[in-house]
C-alpha cells in the first residue's frame, strides 16, 4: 500500500501555484439568463480557489488536483491529509481511485477548523449568508456614494473620456494615479474633457476602510456615486431567474458530463461552488450588469480607458457597449506572458457577435512591447490592427520625473549613511524568516519592506513585531523608494522591472525551481535568483567582481528594452494619440 500525504498549499513539495485551465466552453449555455451572457463575469469565481470558501474550491485547484494524483496514484493507498482544502484533496484522491479501482484508506483528514476558520465557513459557505454579506458589502457602497452626493462632492462634468480605475491605482491627486495619472495630464493639457471612475473591488474590505479614511472628500468620481435604491430591487428580480435556472439545471446529465479532466467527471467536486455563484456569488455580475450600463447611460463617453480586459468591471462595460458607438481602450498594468490571466484564448466560437459563446475585445489594447504583442497574437482572437505598442505609460514617471533624495529619505525616516535594499511583495507575511534572517548576517543594509496595495498595514506589522525592518504602507510611491534604494528583491512584480529600468540591479526570491510567472526574469538572465538571505549576500559579494557586474548589466539593458518599447518617458503621448482616434 503506498502513503499520500497533503499538507496545504504543499503536495509533498510540490507548491500550488494557481495552475489555470480555460473554463468548459458549454458553460455559456447556462449562464446565459434573460438574452445576458454572465459567462465572463462569473469565470473568475469559477476558476479560482480563495481561502473565504475552504470547502467550495475552484476549478484550478481541482484540475491541479487531478493533475498530481493522476500520475501518483498507481496502487492501492493510504491517504494522510490536512490544512486548508484537505477534504476537497480527499474527495479528489477518491475520484481517481474509484475511477483507477484502487482500494483507499483514510488514515487521517483533518480540515483547517479553528474558531475564526469555523466562523468563515458558517458565513461564506451558506447561500443566504454569503448574498447577504455581498448586498451588505454593495450597500455600503451605496451609502458612501449617498454621502458625497449629499456633500456635493460627486464630479458631474460631461466627459469624453472616462478612465475606470481599481483603487489600488489611485492617489490623492488624479494626476498621481498609478497607472492612468500621466495619461490624465496629456488630455488635461490638449483640453479633452475627462475624469476618473475609482472603484472598490467588493472582496477587499480594507480598501473601503482606505477609501473613508483618504478618498471621501475628493471629487473625482466614485462608482457609489451612481447606485440608487432602486438599483437593489433589479438585483433582487435577476437573483430570482439565477436561483430558478440552478435548480432546473443542477441534475442535468448535460451539465455533469462537461466537467470531466483525464477521464475523471469531477462535477460532484465543483458542484458546490456551483451552487455558490448561482445563489450567491452572481449577486456580484448582476450588480455588475446594472451599474455598469447605469454608467453608459448617464455620462454618454466616447471613450473608456479600462487597466485590462481582466478587470470585472471592464468586462461589464465591454459587454453592455456591444452594440453602441462607445470604444473601449485596454493597456496592460502587468505584463502580457504565456498563460496570463489577462488574456482571451484562441477560439473561434468566441469571436462572432451573434454567437452565444462570443466574448467582447478592447477596440484597442495597448501593449508594453513586441513581447506583449507577439503572445497576443498567437494566443489569442486579436487582429494585428487592434494591438497598439506604445510601452507602459506607469514607466514615464521613472523617466520624467526629478526625485530629490534627502527629501525622501526624510519623507519615510529612512538612514542616510546606509545603504538600501528595498525588498516588494504581494504576500509580505511569509517574508518574516527571510528579513530575519537578513538582518541577522548582516548591518551593512537598512532593509525596506514594500507591502503590496492588497495588504493591510497593521495585520503585516504583527508578522514583525521583533524584525526591525521598515515597513512601508501598500499606498505609498514605489518609484520614490526604488529611487534612494541600491537594489530590489521581489518575487514575480512589476517592482523588479522598474527597479531595472533605474539601472538597479534586482534579485528575485523563489523557493522553488520553478521561474516566476509574471516576468521572463530569468528566461534573459536579467536578474539574479535567490532562495535565502544567505543566497542573496553571497550573490551580493560575487557582484563586488566587476566583469560579473558588467555582463548581468548587458543583460539587464536588453532585457528591460525587449519587454517595452521606448523607455524613453513618451509611452503616454504615445496612448493619448490613440485615444485622440476615437473622439
Amino acid at each position: 500500500m503506498k502513503k499520500i500525504k497533503y499538507k496545504y498549499p504543499y503536495i509533498n513539495g510540490i507548491r500550488i501555484s494557481g495552475k489555470l485551465n480555460d473554463l468548459p466552453i458549454e458553460l455559456h449555455n447556462y449562464l446565459t439568463i434573460a438574452n445576458f451572457n454572465y459567462f465572463y463575469l462569473l469565470d473568475y469565481f469559477v476558476k479560482r480557489t480563495n481561502k473565504q470558501f475552504k470547502k467550495k474550491c475552484g476549478l484550478d485547484l481541482i484540475i491541479f488536483f487531478l493533475d498530481y494524483l493522476d500520475t501518483h496514484i498507481d496502487d492501492d493507498i493510504e491517504l494522510v491529509a490536512e490544512g486548508n482544502f484537505a477534504e476537497e484533496f480527499k474527495n479528489c484522491v477518491k475520484l481517481v481511485c474509484e475511477t483507477k479501482k484502487h482500494n483507499l484508506t483514510l488514515k487521517k483528514i483533518k480540515p483547517d477548523c479553528g474558531f475564526f476558520a469555523k466562523i468563515k465557513t458558517n458565513l461564506f459557505h451558506n447561500p443566504f449568508m454569503l448574498r447577504n454579506l455581498i448586498k451588505l458589502r454593495l450597500t455600503i457602497r451605496y451609502f458612501l456614494g449617498l454621502i458625497r452626493r449629499i456633500m456635493g462632492k460627486t464630479n458631474k462634468n460631461d466627459v469624453e473620456v472616462i478612465f475606470l480605475s481599481n483603487m489600488r491605482f489611485s492617489r490623492k491627486n488624479e494626476h498621481n494615479n498609478a497607472l492612468f495619472g500621466s495619461l490624465i495630464k496629456k488630455l488635461d493639457e490638449t483640453k479633452i474633457k475627462n475624469k476618473v471612475i475609482r472603484y472598490d473591488p467588493p472582496r477587499y474590505y480594507f480598501e473601503l476602510k482606505r477609501f473613508i479614511k483618504e478618498f471621501l472628500l475628493q471629487k473625482e468620481s466614485y462608482l457609489g456615486d451612481y447606485y440608487r435604491v432602486s438599483h437593489f430591487f433589479k438585483i433582487k428580480k435577476n437573483m430570482k431567474l439565477f436561483k430558478r435556472k440552478w435548480n432546473q439545471i443542477k441534475n442535468y446529465a448535460d451539465l455533469k458530463n462537461i466537467f470531466n479532466y483525464k477521464g475523471y467527471n469531477y462535477y460532484s467536486i465543483i458542484k458546490p461552488r456551483l451552487e455558490l455563484i448561482f445563489n450567491s456569488i452572481s449577486y456580484f455580475a448582476i450588480d455588475n450588469k446594472l451599474i455598469t450600463n447605469e454608467i453608459i447611460k448617464k455620462e454618454k463617453f466616447k471613450a473608456i480607458i479600462i487597466d485590462s480586459e481582466s478587470s470585472l468591471y471592464g468586462k461589464g462595460f465591454m459587454l453592455n457597449l456591444k452594440d453602441k458607438e462607445s470604444k473601449v481602450m485596454a493597456l496592460s498594468h502587468e505584463l502580457i506572458y504565456p498563460g496570463c490571466d489577462h488574456i482571451c484564448r484562441k477560439n473561434d466560437l468566441i469571436k462572432n457577435k451573434k454567437n452565444i459563446y462570443w466574448r467582447p475585445l478592447p477596440d484597442i489594447k495597448c501593449v508594453w512591447g513586441e513581447f506583449a504583442k507577439n503572445i497576443l497574437l498567437e494566443d489569442c482572437n486579436y487582429k494585428d490592427e487592434l494591438i497598439k505598442i506604445t510601452g507602459n505609460p506607469k514607466f514615464d514617471y521613472l523617466f520624467n520625473k526629478k526625485y530629490d533624495k534627502k527629501e525622501i529619505l526624510e519623507k519615510y525616516k529612512l538612514k542616510e549613511n546606509k545603504k538600501k535594499i528595498l525588498i516588494a511583495s504581494n504576500r509580505s507575511w511569509q517574508l518574516a524568516p527571510f528579513i530575519s534572517e537578513l538582518l541577522s548576517k548582516t548591518n551593512e543594509y537598512e532593509v525596506i519592506l514594500k507591502l503590496h496595495p492588497k495588504e493591510d498595514l497593521n495585520s503585516i506589522k504583527k508578522y514583525f513585531e521583533r524584525i526591525p525592518v521598515k515597513i512601508i504602507e501598500g499606498i505609498a510611491d514605489i518609484n520614490e523608494l526604488l529611487n534612494v534604494s541600491d537594489i530590489a528583491v521581489t518575487e514575480a512584480s512589476t517592482v523588479g522591472f522598474e527597479a531595472m529600468l533605474l539601472g538597479k540591479i534586482v534579485f528575485i526570491l523563489t523557493r522553488d525551481k520553478a521561474e516566476p510567472r509574471g516576468m521572463p526574469y530569468m528566461q534573459y538572465k536579467a536578474a539574479i535568483k535567490i532562495n535565502s538571505a544567505k543566497n542573496l549576500l553571497n550573490e551580493l559579494n560575487t557582484l563586488k567582481n566587476k566583469e560579473h557586474e558588467k555582463k548581468l548589466i548587458e543583460n539587464m539593458n536588453y532585457f528591460t528594452n525587449h519587454i517595452n518599447y521606448g523607455n524613453d518617458g513618451k509611452a503616454s503621448e504615445r496612448v493619448v494619440a490613440e485615444i485622440k482616434k476615437f473622439l
